[in-house]
């Protein structure tokens, strides 16, 4: 099958027998009162939601890698529903028994950023909850334990820059907080750059506030990536 980047635009939920040519962006495990454990990812051609019951959660781990492109028949889709939705796609792919996960020989690094402007974000002129942005780090203030539901939970506030002189509010949490912790005290850095994949907009004291969607946000400190290059020239 030969791969078009707008390889879902056919796709419609009036059948499973589809077959598509994906790669994996990002994954993570979720547990709601009324789904269970899923698999959560977020699968490139056209970005697109798909998840996965803990039934199946084994073998898509294992034949679904991150970053490698595979073929996948039989699947579900539902329309996407919800105010917090990782990507725009209007409908949403679930993995089922009947699934097959494929190898593919095609080969492409595209990361499939589309960084959003600091300058949109603050006047509200995005309507999407889920953002990839980037910038240097400033203004970085102490790591924090505070109490949230009863649980000591780490969050540390900062700054994000970009190449237009723009800044925006950020506070990160949980994991992603100690991700920033660690990577001063190893490498006293703290003006690091950030490349932040689905990250949240909020509004906290009258302010616009870029934060992590709870474990579906990914954080890279510093990453080798074309985009940084270009960001550190400019």
């Amino acid at each position: 099958m030969a791969y078009m980047k707008d390889a879902f635009v056919n796709v419609k939920p009036y059948k499973t027998g589809w077959c598509i040519q994906v790669k994996l962006l990002h994954s993570w495990k979720q547990h709601t009162s009324y789904g269970g454990r899923s698999l959560e990812m977020i699968l490139a051609g056209t970005k697109i939601h798909c998840s996965c019951k803990n039934d199946h959660m084994f073998r898509v781990e294992r034949d679904l890698p991150l970053g490698v492109w595979h073929l996948i028949t039989n699947f579900l889709l539902t329309n996407a529903t919800g105010q917090y939705r990782p990507t725009n796609h209007a409908y949403k792919m679930s993995i089922i028994g009947d699934s097959k996960i494929k190898d593919s020989d095609f080969h492409c690094d595209d990361m499939f950023f589309s960084f959003a402007s600091f300058e949109d974000v603050g006047n509200r002129s995005i309507k999407s909850h889920f953002l990839i942005v980037i910038g240097q780090v400033e203004s970085l203030k102490d790591v924090q334990t505070v109490q949230v539901k009863q649980n000591n939970m780490k969050k540390v506030e900062f700054r994000l820059r970009d190449t237009k002189g723009e800044t925006i509010a950020c506070c990160l949490w949980g994991k992603y907080a100690e991700q920033i912790e660690s990577h001063v005290q190893e490498a006293n850095d703290p003006n690091m750059i950030l490349v932040i994949r689905f990250a949240k907009i909020r509004f906290y004291q009258g302010e616009v506030q870029i934060t992590n969607a709870f474990d579906a946000s990914l954080v890279l400190i510093n990453p080798d990536l074309p985009e940084v290059v270009t960001f550190k020239s400019m």
